[in-house]
């Protein structure tokens, strides 16, 4: 007897957004933390992209974007994370917790003539975030 199945649908990021206030000795300097959850495929990418673009500077003087909880992040995830990093949305955004794990699926997947690019593209996401002084860290 088939049972017929139910289609499993992965679970795409989560987007939690919250502004808090931190006060350093010069001036009091606004953030909002996006806490995303799940896996970064394009339409959580493209989401967190909008979002990040729609801020005014009056919000927030820094965005930390915390990709921690993410669990696989795509092509489309990857591309937008390089925007955010490289400045598309503005000054002043931080990524915390970008690790390799998170894009074994997207090289594996990855076409044999991509691989290298992918995995360059990887590399300086992942180390460029923790050497660069954006990379949160102990300020979190």
């Amino acid at each position: 007897m088939d049972v017929p199945r139910t289609p499993v649908r992965p679970r795409v990021a989560r987007c939690c957004v919250g502004v808090g206030v931190e006060t350093d000795d010069a001036s009091r300097r606004v953030s909002t933390r996006i806490v995303l959850d799940g896996d970064l495929g394009a339409r959580a990418a493209e989401d967190l992209l909008e979002h990040c673009r729609r801020r005014s500077p009056a919000e927030a003087t820094e965005i930390v974007v915390d990709v921690s909880a993410v669990r696989a992040c795509d092509a489309d995830g990857l591309g937008v994370l390089l925007a955010l990093y490289s400045g598309d949305a503005g000054p002043g955004l931080v990524l915390h917790g970008v690790r390799w794990s998170q894009f074994f699926g997207l090289l594996v997947d990855s076409p044999l003539e991509d691989v290298g690019r992918v995995r360059q593209q990887v590399r300086q996401l992942v180390w460029d975030a923790r050497r660069d002084r954006r990379s949160v860290g102990a300020d979190l």
